[in-house]
């Protein structure tokens, strides 16, 4: 599983908090900052509310309320908006099938997936990664990537 640079996981929580959640991170809830990073590098295998509560030792109710007070959204509405932007992430920039995709994000279902991706982009995931064609880029050693999947 490819893993995100740190400073595309802050960029990443920044896209998807509301505009009405707090703008800078140094104000969220330390654990709550644990359960995003707990989300992002998990995401594959979609880590419940329960045991991300369970990593900070919070109720999954307290936890809820307070993602919920920092985040300005709940944990399952993070979560998804994260999937989602993932998703978009990797359509735009690896060469994966969409099936691949969904693995890496922790979707099962390609059905929803599908409505959920045209719904937050007007599209669906095939028309976005025709659209958001990737540039051949060198990989580690030197070969181009070419744009065939």
């Amino acid at each position: 599983m490819s893993k995100l640079l740190p400073e595309e996981q802050n960029n990443l929580i920044q896209r998807v908090q509301d505009p009405s959640a707090r703008s800078t991170q140094e104000f969220i809830d330390q654990r709550v900052r644990t359960v995003i990073e707990f989300l992002q590098m998990r995401l594959q295998f979609m880590p419940s509310l329960v045991s991300a509560a369970s990593l900070v030792n919070l109720s999954h109710d307290r936890l809820r309320h307070l993602f919920k007070e920092a985040m300005g959204m709940t944990f399952d509405q993070y979560r998804k908006r994260l999937q989602l932007e993932t998703a978009r992430h990797l359509l735009e920039t690896e060469y994966l099938t969409i099936q691949q995709v969904m693995d890496r994000v922790g979707i099962h279902c390609s059905s929803h997936f599908t409505r959920d991706f045209k719904k937050a982009y007007g599209m669906n995931p095939a028309q976005y990664r025709n659209r958001h064609p990737r540039k051949e880029t060198a990989d580690s050693d030197g070969r181009l990537n070419s744009d065939a999947i």
